[in-house]
């Protein structure tokens, strides 16, 4: 331990008396620490080194690499802490969490680039959030491997599928959607099951387009329902003559 009363002064490579003086003892340090000397420094007797541990009796504060620690630990350039799994700042801005029996899976990173959270990273920058996977898809800001689960999902995207009502909607004939359904297998304007397992599905816009088929199917059925009520007037007009014809002849 050394009693240091000056910072500035560098090491002559012979002694410390000059400026500082060393503690030996237990009772050195607590006589050091009644005499009101606010400042104690731990250095390196090798002039290379250059690195030195400083504290403040005053506000309790413990600084590495630096003279006047603002905090309880005041950490100047990188650090690490502990040996096998470690947390550690690279001093690029980056946290690091690091596992070692987990390989290059077990790791965390916190990248100030592009404001970064990743977990289970492959030491690659790419940018976005990833979680369970080492690789972010070019354009996407996010990317889950596996599931996720939540109590609500907020999708906020327009336009929605309202234009379905509009009067001037072309609403496909049901023998155009029916031929199509024939040859594709699928729903006109809807991705096919192969190219939903190979590109994707986007959320918003796949719920969009599916409310545009309920929407359109609902105008079918109003369609249908105009049409079922048209010919069950006629149908009670026809039972009605029937019944009035065979009275006649009697």
């Amino acid at each position: 331990m050394v009693k240091g009363n000056s910072f500035d002064q560098p090491f002559d490579g012979s002694e410390f008396t000059t400026y500082s003086s060393f503690l030996t003892s237990q009772a050195q340090f607590d006589q050091f620490k009644s005499t009101g000397t606010q400042w104690w420094i731990i250095c390196s007797a090798m002039p290379a080194f250059n690195s030195r541990i400083s504290g403040n009796q005053n506000n309790q504060n413990v600084g590495v690499g630096i003279e006047n620690p603002l905090y309880n630990l005041d950490v100047k350039g990188t650090f690490r802490v502990g040996y096998s799994g470690y947390l550690t700042y690279n001093g690029a801005a980056d946290l690091l969490f690091n596992y070692p029996l987990r390989g290059s899976g077990g790791r965390a990173m916190v990248h100030d680039d592009g404001n970064v959270l990743a977990l289970n990273y492959g030491n690659d920058f790419t940018g976005g959030t990833r979680l369970g996977t080492s690789l972010l898809v070019k354009g996407n800001n996010a990317l889950l491997q596996g599931k996720f689960e939540a109590k609500e999902i907020k999708v906020t995207l327009t336009p929605t599928a309202d234009f379905v009502f509009d009067e001037n909607y072309g609403l496909p004939k049901l023998e155009d959607v029916e031929k199509h359904i024939k040859e594709k297998k699928h729903l006109p304007e809807i991705a096919s099951a192969k190219e939903m397992e190979k590109e994707g599905v986007n959320v918003g816009e796949f719920q969009i387009k599916l409310l545009q088929k309920i929407e359109e199917l609902t105008l079918y059925t109003i369609e249908q329902n105009k049409q079922l009520k048209k010919l069950q007037e006629n149908n009670d007009k026809l039972i009605k003559e029937v019944y009035e014809l065979k009275s006649n002849r009697k």
